[in-house]
């Protein structure tokens, strides 16, 4: 049997989907968004959307959400804390700084199931109000809620509820809710949740509620978000809420007393002394049984000195000496960075975007006395002696009177040789003061 399906049961078909893709008429009226502000470091509960309608985009998803942890963690004393959820919601985990355990989790998670923007409410102000959360008035709460479609498992009225309920939080600030729109997410139903200031139109900043998105352009969306909430409420960025002062008063004296000498000392090469004249030869006479008295007679002449040589060279090394003093007084480094606050506490006293006043006051006296000697010491070397001269010849008497006769000639001395040479070493002395003097490295990073 053919079944037969009428225009009407189509139109009747058609306005029933139609009526399902839109938001439901809530009857709660929404609470104010309360403001967020301004702190050095937030408390975060990022709530994501992992129902069967993310499907093949939850991976784009997952990244986006990455990015946005990368922005607060560690750079700044922001806690952060993950809530999943489809039919029903789960605390992922808790408060905690540590941005390779969230994105771990992130990565972790798996789609499928409804869409409960009720109990992901709940969980998610459950975890900004636990035993993790610091005091709001320096750290105050924001919830970031992410979803594709519309609340299917309960009525817009509960989600609604659940969130004035985080709205108006007795705590000491009550938790401000950003609701960002992918796929096909309802405006209306997010403002309901959130607030009025939608982007776009409007810029992100700390006071928009929603901001529609496509899978597509999510991970810009976050970034935009990421960078409005540094900027505005964390205190961190190109922060203008005051002027940063630095006062180097610097005064210093560098006396260098810098004396240098250089000697190659004593040298002394003594030339060679000339050789002693030869001895005149010996004559003998025979006695008088055999000649008697030889009258006038005379040995023959001693022999000549050898004469003196010349005085040995004294050849010196060079001797070099090098002194100085180098002074660097008052150096001073500034570096003012506001967006390194890694202290829990760090603007606990004082707000990061309030005056910074550094001073440094230097006052220094260096003072450097060197002196730098070289000396190779004493040095000496004597020139050669010159040698005797030889003895002269003798002459023998058989008794005969030999008038005027006499000895051979004595030989003549040795000549002396050059004096020694005197080489002395290198010298080489080196004397060096440094003083640096009031080095000043400052930083204020928030």
């Amino acid at each position: 049997m053919k079944k037969i399906i009428t225009l009407s049961t189509i139109l009747a078909l058609t306005v029933f989907s139609s009526l399902l893709a839109l938001p439901v008429q809530a009857d709660v009226t929404p609470a104010p968004n309360p403001t967020l502000e301004d702190a050095c470091g937030l408390d975060i509960a990022l709530v994501l959307d992992v129902s069967g309608s993310i499907g093949g985009d939850l991976g784009t998803l997952q990244t986006a959400a990455k990015g946005f942890v990368d922005a607060f963690l560690p750079s700044t004393p922001t806690l952060m804390g993950l809530v999943s959820f489809s039919s029903s919601a789960t605390i992922v985990r808790d408060l905690t700084s540590d941005a390779t355990d969230l994105k771990g989790a992130i990565d972790a998670l798996s789609s499928g199931g409804s869409t409960n923007w009720k109990d992901a409410l709940i969980k998610g102000t459950s975890l900004l109000e636990g035993g993790l959360d610091r005091d709001d008035t320096d750290h105050p709460d924001l919830l970031v809620m992410f979803s594709d479609g519309l609340p299917n498992v309960n009525p817009l009225d509960d989600s609604i509820t659940a969130a004035n309920q985080a709205k108006m939080s007795t705590s000491s600030l009550p938790i401000r809710i950003v609701a960002v729109g992918v796929g096909s997410a309802s405006t209306s139903t997010l403002v309901s949740i959130s607030g009025p200031i939608v982007s776009p139109p409007a810029a992100v900043t700390k006071d928009t509620d929603v901001i529609m998105s496509n899978f597509d352009d999510l991970a810009t969306t976050l970034g935009n978000l990421a960078n409005a909430l540094c900027d505005d409420a964390n205190g961190c960025v190109d922060c203008d809420h005051g002027p940063d002062i630095v006062i180097n008063d610097n005064e210093g004296a560098a006396i260098n007393l810098v004396s240098a000498e250089a000697n190659t000392g004593g040298n002394y090469a003594g030339g060679s002394y000339g050789g002693d004249g030869g001895d005149g030869g010996d004559m003998k006479n025979g006695n008088e049984e055999e000649g008697g008295d030889i009258e006038d007679s005379s040995t023959g002449a001693g022999g000549n000195g050898g004469s003196s040589g010349e005085g040995g060279a004294v050849i010196t090394g060079d001797a070099s000496s090098t002194a100085g003093a180098l002074n660097v007084v008052n150096t001073n480094y500034t570096d003012i960075d506001r967006c390194a606050c890694q202290e829990e506490n760090c603007c606990e006293d004082e707000c990061c975007c309030d005056l910074d006043l550094v001073r440094n006051r230097n006052r220094a006296i260096a003072f450097n006395g060197v002196r730098a000697r070289a000396n190779t010491g004493e040095n000496m070397a004597d020139g050669s002696y010159a040698g005797y001269g030889g003895e002269g010849g003798k002459m023998k008497n058989e008794g005969n009177d030999i008038e005027g006769s006499h000895t051979g000639t004595g030989g003549t001395g040795g000549n002396s040789g050059p004096g020694g040479y005197v080489e002395t070493g290198r010298s080489d002395a080196r004397a060096f003061g440094v003083n640096i003097v009031n080095t000043n490295i400052t930083r204020i990073r928030r």
